[in-house]
């Protein structure tokens, strides 16, 4: 599935939520099978989830089931096999019935927080409805794996606690705006399923859309560099940071680089020292004409290095490592200009 996935530019939507609803089951049982349905709309999108199917053989309520059940409605409308577009991942034993909706893989993790841990990895974007202290544990992982994680507050739970305590940042991640209509139907769409679940499946296309490629050496100090100030800069403009040392998956690397280059809606460059992989990834971000940003170190006298002829008559903008929020605030300029 995964290698797959990839030859066919898949993105993976992950669904997460309550094994048992607790209150509300007519809407929000109705609110999963529509996020299924509108997953499969999505010809690129694949639906992944964790296989639950209830709390005992007589309780078919899990979330992971009921968007299941939705997403195999819509693939029997297309003609489409479910094995190609829902990826069900089994734990290796589990005290709570599972389902075998669309092609099962059996996972090596004993440890459920490490089993989460490979759902988020694996996931382009993540989704959740109600939940308990494991869909909160869900959230957090995929916020610190910087994987955009949109939790569903007016379904109740811990989707609702984690809106509480992230909403700042997940109106960051998503670009939504207070007193919007989108807004809105997150907090009270409840009573109407079939829009909430467009909107929310809206959002995160969006999301998933608008992505900047990321090249840079591969070192430390750039790590740094990246985590302080161009991903939250990226993230607060609205764009998914693409950083191949961060993306781990199998296949040949290459191909995956220039497909993320095709694929990204931006092209952001640090030639500081003038990096052979960060040059020939810069090579195909022009050949390809993406909107390109140069970044460039400055040493302890303000000067940067040689820039080569062939784009010395683009614009560098230069920083200092020492002035990372700086950087970050010079950044946000320069993506709010290009979009």
């Amino acid at each position: 599935m995964t290698e797959s996935s990839l030859s066919n530019n898949f993105q993976t939507i992950n669904v997460a939520g309550s094994k048992k609803i607790e209150n509300d089951f007519n809407h929000k049982s109705e609110l999963a099978k529509k996020i299924g349905s509108e997953i499969m709309k999505n010809e690129n999108w694949i639906l992944m989830n964790g296989g639950a199917l209830g709390t005992s053989k007589n309780d078919a309520t899990a979330i992971d089931y009921l968007t299941c059940l939705g997403a195999r409605d819509e693939l029997k409308k297309l003609g489409i096999d479910e094995n190609k577009r829902i990826f069900t991942i089994h734990p290796k034993e589990s005290e709570h019935p599972m389902h075998n909706i669309g092609k099962v893989e059996v996972t090596k993790r004993k440890n459920s927080t490490f089993r989460r841990f490979d759902l988020v990895s694996r996931a382009d974007a993540i989704i959740t409805i109600e939940g308990t202290s494991g869909t909160r544990q869900i959230i957090e992982l995929a916020m610190a794996a910087e994987k955009p994680v949109l939790p569903i507050p007016c379904t109740g739970g811990q989707s609702y606690q984690a809106w509480e305590e992230y909403e700042s940042e997940i109106l960051n991640t998503f670009q939504i705006k207070k007193n919007t209509e989108e807004y809105e139907i997150l907090h009270n769409g409840l009573e109407t399923p079939a829009k909430l679940a467009s909107v929310v499946t809206k959002i995160i296309k969006n999301r998933l859309t608008a992505s900047c490629f990321i090249a840079m050496p591969l070192r430390e100090e750039f790590n740094a560099i990246f985590d302080a100030a161009i991903a939250p800069a990226l993230v607060s403009c609205g764009y998914n940071p693409i950083h191949p040392d961060r993306v781990i998956k199998p296949g040949n690397i290459i191909q995956q680089i220039i497909e993320s280059i095709r694929k990204s809606s931006i092209f952001l460059a640090d030639i500081t020292g003038l990096n052979p992989n960060v040059m020939y990834e810069l090579g195909m971000a022009h050949i390809l004409g993406k909107p390109i940003i140069l970044l460039s170190q400055t040493d302890n006298k303000g000067k940067s290095g040689i820039i080569p002829f062939d784009i010395a008559t683009e614009r560098v903008m230069r920083y200092d490592k020492k002035s990372l929020k700086q950087l970050k605030r010079n950044l946000v300029s320069v993506i709010e200009y290009i979009k």
